[in-house]
């Protein structure tokens, strides 16, 4: 809202328009069912009746699947046999819907044969297929099968067994899946529905031993807790709260540390909906607090939960009031002028983070408690150089000229979101990314994920803005190229992060390809860093290729540059040994 007002206030007459995976219980999302284009609506219709009578008997008769099992496969799949569907031949136009039931069993058991998994997974909730397998058929899967059965007769509902697939406890023994399920029992002392809520939740309790805390944790909160029996003996109310209780120890609280907390605030649980509490989570968990965070959350939760992350903040107004000397927040500003100028309360983790002051500001803030959030603070460091907005208001106006203004504000909200504050650098690099805002932080996410430090990446976006304009894959796979094959470590990009900007394929690949195989020939006896090799252009790179051996350049337009590479270069350059026509003398200096 900040950076709207700013726009409607000194541009009036220019338009303006970043886990545990092993505690994940999302489901996955599901695609539309693709349209049955040779049938007509009415008929298709029948046709999916017909088709999904014709699976159930197919599974159970046919290959031998448990009937309630064949049941729920067929009422619960339609994306994958409405694909099935398109895949067939239909009669000519004199054949009667009548006619289905016996087309369909004919096709199922002899004309197409179906892959059961794909049916089966999408039965579950699960779209994406987490095990491939060789095989079109459940039965070939016993312990899948088995485990499957096992989970509907323990109370499990069947649409919902899709949660237990990313921990594998799908392919658990029937013996031990119900010796888990007891032990979850015996140590919670809870009704099998909040049980089956608590294995959905935290699949972990049936496939490890180490759940010890966690049931803990869960005793404590559930057991004689006046509101939960209030709530009516449900899976689904028990789910919701198990995945409340779940956020906590994705963002890093210890399992075994929040129990009593819980019962004590449990309006945090109850009153609070799944998105608001992970906000509150995450803002700390950003600051670095881990396995104590669930524990400073519920202490402090009413003021907490108080907070409004939309309050407007400045840089460095706001580090003096929070305690840094002059000195060192002019040093600050000095080594990180994109941080400057507005931003929200809401992104101050990650402004801490991009300065390097987070271990310092998170030990500010845990023997503060939240006073360094109170609106006091806030309100009082709005008092900063103006000339910083106008020249923010300045490079937005002009970056909209190129792009629309709309996706400039989602890229500013970006550079916001990872530390950047309103300033010149914010509105040039906003020009330059591409990309959705969502896309912009799933990589930004995975360069953090590679162990490098959000003030690092900042510095990196400084230097090179364009690397987040890459895919994750490409910028996954520049990095095992960097560290593989030329043998950098993640340290490199810190001099040198346009490396991720350059096509892979078409400009790393070949210049690389040649520099070896003049090794190999015997030609190159020394290394070049990355930056000399990829920086220059073509012809800058023909020149050093000509510096090496007058003939490089002439082998470079011939068999490696991306323009004439063949696949089988090495065929025809290394048998025999390739001479260059003259012998080959390299001229020493």
């Amino acid at each position: 809202m900040a950076l709207f007002s700013i726009l409607c206030k000194r541009s009036r007459n220019v338009p303006f328009f970043a886990l545990n995976p092993s505690y994940s219980t999302s489901p996955s999302i599901a695609p539309k069912p693709p349209k049955i284009k040779a049938l007509t609506s009415y008929h298709r219709k029948l046709a999916m009746e017909a088709a999904m009578t014709a699976l159930k008997d197919y599974l159970y008769s046919t290959r031998y699947l448990p009937l309630s099992l064949s049941e729920q496969i067929s009422l619960n799949s339609p994306i994958s046999l409405s694909s099935y569907l398109c895949r067939l031949q239909f009669p000519t136009s004199s054949f009667n819907s009548s006619d289905f039931p016996q087309f369909f069993r004919r096709s199922f058991s002899f004309k197409e044969p179906i892959n059961e998994f794909d049916f089966f997974f999408e039965s579950i909730g699960v779209f994406h297929k987490p095990k491939p397998s060789e095989s079109l058929f459940l039965s070939d899967d016993l312990r899948l099968v088995e485990g499957v059965n096992q989970l509907i007769r323990l109370g499990f509902p069947y649409k919902k067994i899709g949660l237990l697939c990313p921990s594998k406890a799908l392919w658990v023994a029937p013996n031990e899946l119900s010796r888990r399920f007891e032990k979850v029992a015996h140590s919670t002392f809870l009704g099998r529905n909040c049980i089956v809520a608590i294995c959905l939740a935290f699949p972990k309790v049936l496939t490890r031993d180490d759940a010890d805390s966690l049931l803990g944790d869960l005793r404590t909160f559930f057991v004689d807790n006046d509101v939960v029996n209030s709530m009516g003996n449900e899976v689904d109310n028990y789910l919701d709260i198990c995945e409340k209780i779940q956020i906590f120890y994705e963002l890093g609280s210890a399992e075994g540390s929040i129990g009593s907390l819980l019962r004590e605030n449990d309006w945090v649980i109850f009153d609070t909906d799944k998105k608001e509490l992970r906000k509150r989570l995450d803002f700390f968990a950003k600051l670095g607090m881990k396995e104590d965070l669930g524990q400073f959350l519920l202490r402090n939760s009413r003021e907490i939960f108080k907070l409004d992350f939309e309050l407007t903040i400045s840089i460095p107004e706001y580090l003096h009031f929070v305690g840094v000397e002059e000195n060192e927040a002019n040093n600050v500003i000095l080594a990180y002028p994109y941080v400057v100028g507005k931003n929200k309360l809401g992104n101050l983790p990650r402004i801490m983070c991009a300065v390097g002051l987070s271990d310092w500001f998170l030990s500010r803030v845990q023997h503060s408690n939240i006073k360094l959030f109170s609106p006091i603070f806030v309100s009082d460091a709005l008092n900063y150089d103006s000339a910083i907005e106008e020249e923010f208001v300045k490079g937005l106006e002009q970056a909209k000229l190129h792009k629309r203004g709309k996706l400039v504000i989602y890229k500013v909200e970006f550079l916001q979101s990872i530390g950047f504050g309103m300033n010149k650098f914010t509105a040039r690099f906003a020009a330059a990314l591409s990309g959705s805002k969502e896309d912009l932080h799933e990589r930004f996410e995975l360069l953090l994920n590679q162990g490098i430090e959000p003030k690092r990446i900042c510095k990196m976006l400084r230097k090179a803005p364009k690397l987040l304009n890459q895919s994750k894959d490409s910028i996954m796979e520049k990095i095992i190229f960097l560290c593989n094959h030329l043998g950098h470590n993640l340290d490199y990009l810190d001099s040198f992060p346009a490396f991720l900007c350059f096509d892979l394929e078409n400009r790393i690949k070949p210049r690389y390809r040649i520099l070896d195989w003049l090794k190999e020939v015997g030609v190159l006896t020394r290394s070049f860093a990355p930056a000399t090799v990829l920086a220059g252009s073509e012809k800058k790179f023909m020149e050093i290729l000509y510096a090496i051996h007058p003939a490089a350049p002439k082998q470079w337009l011939e068999n490696f540059s991306s323009r004439n590479h063949r696949e089988n270069y090495r065929k025809n350059l290394f048998a025999p040994k390739v001479n260059f026509g003259f012998p080959l003398v390299v001229k020493s200096n």
